[in-house]
């Protein structure tokens, strides 16, 4: 079973570093202007969408797993939210060039070929427009690291920030920046304070209890245990 049909199972919103702490302390600090057009890649069950339409702003959410979308329109549903949820690859999206006024993405490029993804981002952006990306980086060069997340991830290789920044500029965006205020991954999933707890969370207990998906949160414990301290993480912001 796949890392992602994992997450799905769970039905955790917030699978990225920082937890969903960190998106809301992101989104309150650029103030997005009411009715702009967003496109969040990725987004699994659907938390950020739903936060993010609730702030008054034109959502479109795309992801690839179907169970993900299921819960993340019926999440929709429970908060009472208008969020366009698309089933599909943001390697290769199905919108228009210059649909958005912004990309916001937590911790899915990297899944990906890096530099493919951005390139898609740039595509569907309109001029001017700006991407905002919480991902995984690390530390230093370690090939034990990178086998170990290519085996319980499907992460094939983890940039440092400067092969982030790299990517941005190969992918034609202007003058990328590291946003500060992010740093060490304690865990995979995300940190989570009881005040944001996420109260429509719909989990699959069935089949979390089966030994395939308890073994891998054996080995993600011990990987992270392991290796978290050569794992960082930020906010990769770039204009088009």
């Amino acid at each position: 079973m796949k890392y992602t049909d994992i997450i799905a199972l769970t039905g955790e919103g917030a699978a990225h570093p920082g937890g969903f702490e960190g998106t809301v302390q992101l989104l309150e600090s650029l103030k997005l202007p009411q009715g702009a057009k967003i496109l969040e890649v990725g987004c699994g069950t659907g938390r950020t969408a739903c936060y993010m339409a609730k702030s008054g702003l034109s959502v479109t959410a795309l992801d690839r797993n179907p169970r993900m979308l299921a819960k993340a329109r019926a999440r929709a549903r429970v908060e009472g939210v208008q969020v366009n949820f698309v089933e599909g690859s943001l390697l290769q999206m199905p919108f228009q060039d210059g649909e958005f006024d912004y990309v916001f993405a937590e911790s899915v490029t990297v899944f990906v070929d890096p530099l493919s993804a951005l390139s898609e981002y740039a595509r569907v952006l309109v001029t001017g427009g700006r991407l905002f990306d919480r991902e995984l980086f690390a530390t230093r060069q370690n090939r034990q690291l990178e086998d170990m997340m290519r085996e319980l991830y499907e992460i094939h290789s983890l940039p440092t920030v400067g092969e982030w920044v790299d990517r941005m500029n190969e992918a034609k965006f202007n003058k990328p920046v590291v946003w500060a205020g992010e740093g060490s991954s304690q865990q995979l999933f995300g940190p989570h304070s009881a005040a944001l707890l996420d109260p429509n969370q719909m989990m699959d207990l069935n089949l979390l209890v089966t030994p395939e998906v308890l073994d891998f949160f054996e080995r993600n414990q011990t990987f992270i245990q392991e290796f978290g301290q050569e794992l960082g993480y930020a906010v990769l912001i770039g204009t088009k």
